[in-house]
């Protein structure tokens, strides 16, 4: 009967404050495309390129930058044949903007200063086409007829002329390079979204107690350890399952905090809220996005924060589309090694 009392009281009594932090933990996998080329034998590409500055810079810029993640470089006729083409670079006009500043000195005397700004506008563009071997293609355009550069303010109106005059070739190939390198980035990160395995290293963060006054407080902190750890082992190419051993002491410390903190007093919930969303996260990034999803679920039934779980929900339905898609049952694997579907 003591005990019980005590229990009670524990369960019923006054609740004391806690405190939960976010803490990180690093995280690695495949990003899965929407449109993949499930055959291993056709995740060939190949490229050519037209450009208005058609230099080896040019070329040493598309080759170091353009990435086609799960595929192999060939030299001609790959599965999707790459076609970069860039416009001239045109400056439109060039200018030099003055600016007027009026202060007063301790006498009262009003002094006037100018300062001068350097400016062009220039027009750029390109157009990236994708073929495939069906004779269909796929175009993509960047650029703008309308692109403003400033230099460096200037107290000297000459030195604001001279940076345009005296550098306008100079201008003209590094703002084209700027372009040409922005445009390969953009075009990869589109391009592997729809093709490409393209391994994505990140953080995720997890709820941990910062309240001495709970008995759980020392058993969060070496939680906390634990995750960086184990979660630092992880990378895209590797199987997640080999991380569970290590992250089952770790869910069954978590599944019973709701058991000790049953009522709806909002330090309760609060503390329900984060062993539910903590062992979510925990099979979110095992892939096991079954057990993630009740887990999420248990939080928005928790009622207590849960914004961030209903996005989680809508975000494994679509990891879980990209899975059927791809024909694989994980988002951690090596595209060289997958299973070869027609």
């Amino acid at each position: 009967m003591k005990y019980w009392f005590i229990l009670c009281l524990a369960l019923t009594g006054p609740v004391k404050a806690l405190d939960l932090d976010r803490k990180s933990a690093n995280v690695a996998y495949i990003q899965l495309p929407t449109d993949p080329i499930t055959q291993l034998g056709n995740r060939t590409v190949s490229t050519q390129v037209s450009a208005f500055y058609d230099t080896y810079e040019t070329r040493q810029t598309i080759e170091n930058t353009f990435r086609l993640h799960g595929f192999n470089r060939v030299e001609k006729a790959g599965y999707l044949h790459i076609e970069f083409r860039f416009d001239t670079l045109k400056i439109q006009e060039t200018r030099v903007k003055t600016h007027k500043r009026e202060d007063k000195n301790r006498d009262g005397q009003t002094r006037i200063k100018y300062t001068y700004t350097p400016e062009l506008e220039y027009s750029v563009g390109a157009r990236i086409i994708i073929h495939y071997p069906d004779g269909k293609q796929q175009s993509h355009r960047y650029g703008s007829s309308y692109i403003k550069h400033k230099g460096e303010t200037t107290p000297s109106q000459t030195s604001a002329w001279n940076y345009l005059n005296h550098n306008i070739n100079e201008l003209r190939a590094e703002l084209y390079h700027e372009f040409l390198y922005e445009t390969m980035i953009e075009f990869n990160d589109k391009l592997n979204a729809m093709h490409g395995y393209q391994p994505i290293f990140g953080e995720t963060s997890f709820l941990i107690m910062d309240s001495k006054k709970y008995p759980e407080y020392a058993d969060y902190k070496k939680v906390e350890q634990d995750l960086k750890a184990i979660f630092g082992q992880m990378a895209p190419h590797d199987d997640v399952a080999a991380l569970k051993p290590a992250l089952l002491p770790i869910i069954r410390f978590l599944d019973e905090i709701p058991k000790r903190y049953p009522s709806n007093k909002r330090a309760h919930r609060k503390m329900r809220y984060a062993s539910y969303y903590n062992i979510a996260q925990i099979h979110y990034w095992l892939d096991e996005f079954n057990q993630a999803r009740n887990y999420f679920q248990k939080v928005i039934d928790n009622d207590y924060r849960e914004g961030e779980s209903k996005r989680m929900l809508k975000r494994i339905a679509n990891d879980l589309q990209l899975l059927q898609i791809n024909q694989v049952k994980s988002r951690h694997l090596n595209p060289q090694a997958m299973p070869n579907h027609p």
